[in-house]
């Protein structure tokens, strides 16, 4: 960055700040000696030359757009910092919806690290805290301001937050309290969204009753009211991945072709709005330019609503890719690896997303699944970790197809044999002797397997599992049922005595 570009910001810097800080919130109602209610801000009294809320309101968003432009993290704390005063206004709905969409945009910046942690988990614990901070924060400024429904709408973000970043336990006790709030309101269309963030979150931290508990009550409340096409897609997408833990493949298929189709027609719908309000905004500032009334204010706001537009729809394509992956995990877990082709060649909703690194580790797994190549498999796995690894759900169930597939094919290539040499065995199905060993293992601690591994030559020896000799059973079956009739004859010795 070059010495005079730098001045320039800082003086873009300065201007927006000089407009934030010289806001003087107009003052609410007031009481008298005589009870009687007064404004202090009277109609009569002269009209105050500073800026106006609306003005705030762009400085605030420029100041955004310079910040996350030039990754100074720093400067989104200041900036909700001198946010704070604004509270006081009487424009609650106005002053509310302002530090939501500043806020909405500020926790989904990752912080920039100087010293990264050596581990990658640490790091991403590192990130988040500051966002998590700030929006306790503003939950408390909040709080102690009286804003009631800006602070319930703060903790469902700061919960949504959570959810996606680093599920936490210890929100329960939050959402339980919204949730009574909700219920006093009969707001039904909130109770959905948190009963859907809570079930989110269950589900994150492995309790998967309470979280089909926290979807039934989720899809109740939402049956009540009539819910935006984006949440109800929501709602199927959290329903296919309960079904699809639950190994319901075909419902969760379907729970998820609903999700895309849905998420599609919302993208389709946004797009358009958004390329109409930029084509009038262009030649609004064509215009404005012309007749040389341009102001940085009016671009600034602008900016925002496109960047606040571009990141909902990233938002809703990110879920439609989400969508995708579980529905090709359903054809996989179904053991139709044919079928994977076929959903992205066929809906055009899939379509687009062919290319997506989730996507081709997909459909190379599908490939190793048909194939039953299990290096291949294996490769996969470790090629994409990271990409799975994204997916809670995908990177255990894949996991689980490939034990499921390994264990199969061990037992079909020991049909033919009564002893065998576990390096053969491991040659066979082409996997190193040692993981062979482990299958083998647990293989006839689970009783799927009846042989007898003898380390020491270094073979298997498979147990003749012929016709089972019943003659313990029956002598069981004989003693049981003198058994009861020792004891039926006592009760009725017992009666006539």
């Amino acid at each position: 960055m070059t010495q005079t570009s730098a001045e320039l910001l800082q003086q873009k810097e300065k201007e927006h700040i000089s407009i934030i800080e010289s806001y003087q919130p107009p003052a609410t109602t007031t009481a008298d000696n005589d009870g009687n209610a007064t404004r202090e801000d009277d109609s009569n009294a002269p009209v105050s030359e500073g800026p106006t809320l609306e003005q705030v309101e762009a400085a605030l968003y420029g100041l955004w757009i310079l910040y996350q432009t030039n990754n100074y993290g720093p400067g989104f704390d200041y900036l909700i910092e001198k946010f704070k005063p604004i509270l006081a206004t009487k424009y609650k709905t106005k002053s509310d919806q302002i530090l939501l969409k500043l806020m909405s945009q500020v926790v989904r910046i990752p912080r920039k690290i100087a010293s990264p942690s050596s581990s990658s988990e640490a790091a991403a614990a590192y990130e988040t805290e500051p966002q998590l901070a700030l929006l306790d924060k503003m939950i408390k400024e909040a709080t102690q301001n009286g804003r009631t429904q800006l602070r319930q709408k703060l903790q469902i973000q700061l919960m949504d937050f959570c959810v996606v970043q680093k599920p936490q336990a210890d929100l329960d006790d939050m959402i339980k309290n919204l949730l009574k709030e909700m219920k006093k309101l009969d707001d039904q269309l909130l109770s959905t969204e948190i009963f859907l963030l809570q079930s989110r979150l269950y589900f994150g931290v492995g309790n998967m009753s309470e979280s089909r508990t926290s979807m039934t009550n989720a899809r109740t409340a939402a049956n009540q009211t009539g819910v935006p096409q984006i949440l109800q897609a929501d709602l199927d997408l959290q329903l296919g991945i309960l079904h699809c833990e639950s190994q319901d493949f075909a419902n969760a298929s379907s729970c998820f072709m609903e999700s895309l189709e849905a998420l599609a027609r919302e993208e389709d719908r946004r797009r358009k709005v958004f390329n109409q309000h930029e084509a009038a905004d262009n030649e609004s500032q064509r215009q404005n330019n012309d007749e040389g009334h341009h102001s940085e204010l009016e671009k600034a706001m602008v900016d925002f609503e496109r960047m606040e537009t571009e990141f909902l729809l990233a938002k809703i394509v990110q879920k439609q890719l989400e969508s995708v992956v579980y529905l090709l995990l359903c054809k996989i877990m179904s053991h139709e690896p044919d079928q994977v082709n076929k959903v992205l060649e066929k809906n055009p909703r899939a379509l687009p997303f062919k290319d997506h690194k989730i996507v081709q580790a997909l459909i190379k797994i599908s490939e190793a699944q048909k194939k039953r190549e299990f290096k291949t498999f294996n490769e996969t796995l470790a090629h994409f970790q990271l990409e799975i690894g994204e997916y809670r759900l995908l990177d255990k169930q894949v996991r689980l197809l490939y034990n499921d597939m390994i264990e199969k094919n061990l037992l079909q290539v020991l049909k033919p044999y009564s002893s065998v040499e576990i390096q053969h065995v491991a040659n066979l199905v082409g996997l190193p002797i040692s993981p062979v060993e482990s299958y083998l293992s647990k293989m006839i601690l689970d009783k799927t397997l009846s042989a007898i591994l003898d380390h020491d030559k270094g073979q298997l020896q498979i147990l003749d599992v012929g016709k089972a000799d019943q003659s313990y059973s029956t002598v069981l079956e004989t003693i049981e049922n003198i058994n009861g009739v020792v004891d039926s004859l006592y009760n009725k010795a017992s009666k006539l005595a």
